[in-house]
């Protein structure tokens, strides 16, 4: 159907010319011509665009690369753009993803815990109270300042 319109659209304008007409005259015809076919072109282009939207939907088949190629002649401002090339990936097997350094997020500042008391550099310590709390205030200590030391 497409190509329908466009071959009238065509004839319109390769028509015969009538041989008595003024330069003038002949400029007007002309582009009364031009107006005539041009409805007829943009039909031929509708259709052509019906047919590129059944490609999106999965129909991809010899007519619908036909229709996208004829859109290439008639509208090639928007149909016939050419890729660029951002070079050449010689292998996937090759190629191995990096992830993108991540960047190192400064630790929250630890609470201190009831009976705690707050160390200079501001890590927490634990008043001890006996033999058994004292070790394990000890070693919480430390843990507290090694995280706060990274």
């Amino acid at each position: 159907m497409a190509e329908s319109y466009a071959n009238f659209s065509r004839s319109l304008r390769e028509s015969e010319r009538p041989a008595d007409l003024a330069a003038g005259a002949l400029k007007d015809y002309e582009q009364q011509l031009a107006e005539a076919a041009h409805p007829l072109d943009d039909k031929a282009v509708a259709v052509h665009e019906k047919n590129l939207e059944l490609m999106r939907r999965g129909l991809n088949n010899a007519w619908t690369q036909k229709s996208l190629d004829r859109l290439a002649a008639l509208k090639p401002e928007t149909y016939a753009r050419t890729e660029i090339s951002s070079g050449f990936l010689g292998s996937l097997e090759r190629y191995v993803y990096q992830p993108p350094p991540r960047a190192v997020e400064a630790a929250p500042p630890v609470a201190a815990a009831p009976g705690a008391a707050a160390a200079p550099d501001g890590a927490a310590v634990l008043a001890t109270g006996g033999p058994a709390e004292g070790a394990s205030g000890q070693a919480l200590a430390a843990g507290v300042a090694n995280a706060n030391s990274h």
